[in-house]
């Protein structure tokens, strides 16, 4: 069956409620001055790109392919190119493959760039095509590869515009976008700076379990980036 789109419409009903800026109905604003309405919004959309972000790093999670991006073809074997087509996208590839010079195409294994390099200065030492094509090196987006072309996915996401009635995250992601939300916006009043800190907790611990992490084991997203 197909699945449910998180709408920001969702969220912010829930964030405007706790904020107690829905006086008169469930979800409404009644133009509190300590959160404007686009300082609302800009909370929940960068929420909803935190979760993405968590998912994006997490190999195996199963929402995770949904983010993918196909860069352009690339046909520039042996020279190092900067990965383009989105401004957004996260990491390393998520899936290489490579068309080798016999036209075979074959999902790319990694090797240091250096030695790519090597060995397609000299390929007859290496064994020619047969034993050279199909490797590549990725490192801080700079790519090389073996072979005639390749086709490289990653993870992107695009930004949000405050026009924008939906959001990025599963919909079974609903809780952590609305108490990233709402750590951030808490912030802002002296007297709620605790509840703050405990939405950011339980955030965190959320954010941990979508990338496999135990939370118990591990108090913030922030100290398990710091470890890897």
């Amino acid at each position: 069956m197909p699945q449910p789109v998180l709408t920001t419409a969702e969220v912010k009903a829930m964030v405007m409620e706790q904020l107690n800026v829905s006086k008169v109905a469930y979800g409404t604003f009644d133009g509190s001055p300590l959160w404007k309405d686009d300082f609302i919004d800009d909370c929940i959309f960068q929420g909803d790109i935190d979760v993405v972000k968590c998912i994006s790093r997490a190999p195996g999670h199963p929402r995770r392919d949904e983010y993918g991006l196909d860069l352009s073809v690339i046909n520039t074997p042996g020279v190092r190119v900067l990965l383009s087509g989105s401004n957004h996208h996260f990491g390393e590839p998520v899936s290489v493959y490579i068309t080798r010079n016999d036209d075979l195409v074959v999902e790319g294994k990694t090797a240091p760039a250096q030695k790519i390099t090597e060995w397609l200065l000299d390929k007859a030492s290496y064994g020619g095509d047969d034993c050279v094509d199909g490797y590549y090196s990725c490192k801080d987006s700079h790519f090389i590869f073996s072979g005639k072309t390749a086709l490289v996915r990653v993870l992107q996401v695009a930004p949000h515009t405050l026009s924008d009635t939906g959001l990025y995250a599963p919909f079974e992601n609903k809780i952590t976008v609305y108490r990233l939300a709402m750590a951030e916006l808490l912030k802002k009043d002296p007297g709620r700076k605790q509840d703050a800190a405990d939405f950011r907790t339980d955030a965190d611990k959320d954010l941990a379990m979508i990338m496999g992490v135990d939370a118990k084991m591990t108090p913030s997203i922030e100290a398990y980036n710091q470890s890897r």
